[in-house]
């Protein structure tokens, strides 16, 4: 995925959220990236992005947008908030829908449980379809503070938005050596946000 595809395919996906009056922000490993070394992380195979979840009619309706403008789009038919996901130009991009309570952010998710889970995964996406066969819930629970507010940050040429708090949130969620390169990281093991079973 090179950068420049990136940041043009997400500047399409801005001019659609202001469709709706609505943002994402850069989140997880596309946050990391792109604020530690100003650029994509190399093994990185979506575009993470953090909204604030609108509720299902809306996302249905944001889902036949970006059909309508050259997307692949899906939702998790479950409904547990999961992700809303659209693809374009060979990125994808992946919006954690995210939920307050009580202080935090919650955000479900699913990932693939062994060869099996990643192949159906990986096929049913082609398909336009979300699936939750040979998967398994996990869910990260982020203090509400982090989202409240937001700020720009320049990718090749284009404004999307981070949250205020960079420095402090990146070490919530990698640890205190955030600012070194892990090759070796495990985001569903070792992320700070995931909520522990």
């Amino acid at each position: 995925m090179e950068d420049k595809t990136a940041a043009e395919v997400m500047n399409e996906a801005k001019q659609i959220f202001r469709l709706y009056h609505m943002v994402f922000w850069l989140d997880a490993g596309t946050l990391l990236g792109i604020y530690r070394d100003g650029k994509l992380l190399p093994n990185d195979h979506d575009i993470d992005l953090f909204m604030w979840h609108p509720g299902k009619d809306i996302i249905m309706k944001m889902k036949d947008t970006f059909w309508n403008n050259g997307f692949v789009a899906y939702y998790d038919k479950q409904e547990r908030g999961y992700c809303f996901s659209v693809s374009k130009y060979g990125c994808e991009m992946t919006f954690g829908l995210i939920k307050p309570e009580n202080g935090y952010a919650y955000l479900h998710f699913y990932i693939p449980k062994g060869l099996n889970g990643r192949i159906v995964n990986k096929f049913m996406k082609t398909l336009g379809v979300q699936t939750n066969l040979f998967t398994e819930p996990i869910t990260f629970k982020m203090p509400l503070h982090y989202f409240e507010k937001l700020k720009e940050i320049d990718f090749m040429g284009k404004k999307f938005l981070i949250p205020y708090e960079t420095e402090k949130y990146l070490k919530f969620r990698y640890g205190k050596h955030w600012l070194l390169p892990n090759k070796d990281y495990i985001w569903y093991k070792e992320d700070g946000a995931l909520l522990k079973k």
